[in-house]
């Protein structure tokens, strides 16, 4: 440790009151979500609040953690940030696995958006990185500002219920978490300024050229100002899509379990599809896009299909 830098926190003991409690009620997000104590997290890590605190977290609740930092090459000082996730790495006392792929090659080889080829070189690296250290969960630092900023954008694409609902906090097919999903944007840098912790700021983040930076900018604020308890109606609209889903999900197993698959092409035997009422079709066409498609299925979508 250099020395001016601050220890870092280990555990609950390590840190104030209303910090600890915090990472409880993580615990306890987490829990609910991944059905009990989860093994091995490779935590998403940029250098920015979200992830430094998710880090941060993890560590204090005594959870196997390894941190996981892609330099995208966009940026002259991105590999000063790889550094900087390899030193941070060290302090926390953890393991740290930092690979460098070129996203705007990428983007120009697939025909992709910068965003596009940079999440897809994410989520690639985090589950070879998973696997590498023997299974367990990918976490990443999603808070609760960015499920509003997904649900806009959702409802923005035309998506359809429950999917309008926003992001999940857990997706066991992908062995992916998000345990701050239900925490506030506000309450994790209110943590890192009280344990003293800095972070980095993506410049990107201020660019109006991004959607999802306009809608934090210029939209949310009005929303918020209209209803300062936005956060909390955007927490209530998403467990209810949740409690919808779980449900369809139910009724819908004994329809998915006679798909069969032939030489390519998917069916369904009639039977098991004509009785179903429209509010059910709609829910079986969407989840065949969300198994074997590519994207979120726009309602009119789902209407076409029906129709």
């Amino acid at each position: 440790m250099m020395p001016n830098e601050n220890p870092l926190p280990q555990c609950l003991r390590d840190v104030p009151p209303a910090c600890a409690r915090l990472c409880l009620n993580v615990r306890r997000f987490l829990e609910e979500r991944c059905g009990g104590r989860p093994g091995r997290i490779i935590a998403a890590f940029s250098g920015g609040a979200d992830s430094t605190a998710l880090a941060l977290i993890l560590r204090c609740l005594g959870l196997p953690v390894t941190l996981a930092h892609l330099d995208h090459g966009l940026r002259p000082e991105s590999g000063e940030e790889a550094e900087a996730a390899r030193e941070f790495a060290r302090r926390l006392g953890v393991p740290c696995v930092v690979r460098r792929v070129d996203v705007a090659g990428l983007a120009r080889s697939e025909g992709l958006g910068l965003e596009d080829a940079g999440r897809r070189a994410r989520y690639a690296f985090f589950e070879e990185t998973r696997v590498a250290a023997g299974g367990g969960w990918i976490a990443t630092g999603h808070h609760l500002d960015d499920l509003a900023e997904d649900m806009l954008l959702r409802l923005i694409r035309g998506t359809g219920w429950p999917a309008l609902g926003g992001m999940k906090a857990a997706d066991p097919a992908r062995h992916l978490v998000r345990p701050l999903l239900a925490t506030p944007r506000a309450d994790v840098e209110v943590f890192l300024r009280t344990l003293g912790v800095p972070w980095v700021e993506d410049a990107s983040n201020r660019s109006d050229a991004f959607r999802r930076n306009r809608l934090r900018h210029h939209v949310l604020p009005l929303l918020r100002a209209e209803n300062p308890s936005f956060g909390r109606s955007v927490r209530t609209l998403w467990e209810l899509a949740r409690e919808d889903e779980r449900y369809w999900d139910g009724v819908l197993a004994p329809v998915f379990e006679r798909l069969e698959e032939r030489d390519g092409t998917l069916f369904l035997p009639r039977a098991a599809f004509v009785s179903l009422s429209r509010a059910a079709r709609l829910r079986v066409y969407a989840g065949l896009f969300a198994r074997f498609g590519r994207g979120q299925a726009q309602a009119q979508t789902l209407f076409r299909l029906d129709e």
